[in-house]
């Protein structure tokens, strides 16, 4: 199976998803707020997930009750709400990550992009309000 990664299509595919994650990350993670910590590390792209209203009272530290990131109350919200526009992403807590089998089309990876914009762009009430 390691050997499938040294064919010319498979480079090909992981220069591609590497290319199409830079200009997402330039183009919608690195711009928006809620989106703390954008990274790309070859074909994995991530940013931790942040609420505006948190953003001004996170220099407070962890509030009453709150798990540290990979451990985030969030997970199961940030899961569903992917889930439900058709995405089987897990995220790690409040950490949203993309890692694409090498065979994902660019219809696909889009669709991908899309639910993580629109993740981004939802009111967050339903993510902050207690269960």
């Amino acid at each position: 199976s390691l050997e499938l990664t040294l064919y010319a299509h498979s480079v090909e595919q992981r220069r591609w998803l590497e290319a199409a994650h830079r200009e997402f990350l330039g183009r919608v993670l690195k711009a928006h707020p809620m989106a703390r910590n954008p990274r790309q590390c070859g074909c994995v792209l991530a940013f931790e997930l942040e609420p505006e209203q948190r953003l001004a009272s996170r220099a407070s530290g962890l509030q009453d009750g709150e798990d540290p990131a990979y451990f985030h109350g969030w997970r199961d919200r940030i899961y569903h709400f992917l889930l439900d526009r058709g995405l089987l992403m897990r995220p790690l807590g409040n950490t949203v990550y993309l890692l694409p089998p090498y065979s994902i089309s660019r219809e696909e990876l889009e669709a991908c992009y899309n639910g993580m914009e629109a993740l981004l762009g939802a009111s967050m009430d339903w993510l902050t309000k207690q269960p």
